[in-house]
């Protein structure tokens, strides 16, 4: 199997984009800086993306 053909799985990607959104939601409530527009609009971005 060719390097130049492989491609991570989809769900990889997702579950990465998941972990990194969650941490910045975590890290923005603690700070008390939580745009919630915003935060709604990425994972309804997200969610379309599934």
């Amino acid at each position: 199997m060719s390097w130049s053909k492989w491609s991570s799985p989809r769900y990889l990607w997702r579950g990465l984009s998941v972990l990194i959104l969650a941490g910045q939601v975590i890290r923005g409530t603690i700070k008390g800086k939580v745009r919630w527009k915003n935060t709604l609009q990425q994972l309804e971005r997200l969610h379309l993306n599934l």
